[in-house]
């Protein structure tokens, strides 16, 4: 993925001169105005790896909402549980992490939170940490809030695991670290499943296609493997 430091007069500049920075998505905005004001906009976007040139082809405005910072390993992220806390990743060193973009009222949903409900009821023990994250990108297929969310999964399914705070997935920086790795677009709910080793490396990603068989089985080798500390 490409990689660079925004200069100090670069496009985004006032939030990431100096930084290491990985783009995650960009919208491509050129505008034509007449003398009356109006104009033609045209978008076109893109996920995953994308080279640009800082200051010459994107507008500021746009551009650096899609900046984030894109660690090396998952054990240097910090983000929000669903109960707004925050969550160092430090504390999965030596956890096998299962991480996946989830929706309440998704035709899914049903199918997959009782699949993560009985992962994490039989292999947590054995180091799984599974990471849902709620979306409302695909469809509008999640509720309003994180309170909401999380009454619903916990009263319908009895969810344990760790239910992290609602989140774009274009800058959330857990699923751009597995998809350095693993590319391919997320285009839906519970599309986006990526297993991270205990060490923090993005270890598989499991179509989203894949029968429950097989999403257990590529679990089970990442949690078998030699681990060191």
């Amino acid at each position: 993925m490409a990689a660079f430091a925004v200069g100090s007069g670069g496009v985004g500049s006032s939030r990431f001169a100096g930084r290491r920075a990985e783009l995650c998505k960009v919208e491509r905005r050129s505008q034509t105005l007449g003398s009356n004001g109006l104009g033609r906009v045209s978008m076109i976007a893109a996920f995953g790896p994308h080279r640009w040139e800082v200051g010459r082809e994107y507008e500021e405005d746009y551009m650096y909402q899609y900046l984030i910072d894109v660690p090396e390993n998952l054990h240097e992220v910090t983000m929000f549980d669903i109960d707004m806390r925050r969550l160092d990743f430090s504390s999965f060193k030596g956890k096998v992490v299962f991480a996946i973009n989830v929706a309440s009222k998704d035709t899914k949903s049903e199918k997959f939170y009782r699949l993560l409900v009985d992962l994490h009821d039989r292999y947590h023990a054995k180091g799984l940490e599974i990471l849902a994250f709620p979306c409302n990108s695909f469809d509008q297929r999640e509720l309003a809030g994180n309170e909401e969310v999380k009454k619903y999964v916990q009263e319908k399914y009895g969810v344990e695991f760790t239910m992290m705070s609602k989140s774009f997935l274009d800058y959330n920086p857990v699923f751009c670290l597995g998809h350095k790795s693993f590319p391919g677009e997320i285009v839906w709910n519970f599309y986006g499943m990526f297993i991270f080793d205990r060490e923090g490396i993005a270890a598989d990603r499991i179509p989203a296609d894949a029968p429950e068989e097989l999403i257990e089985l590529k679990i089970q080798e990442v949690l078998e493997r030699p681990y060191n500390p």
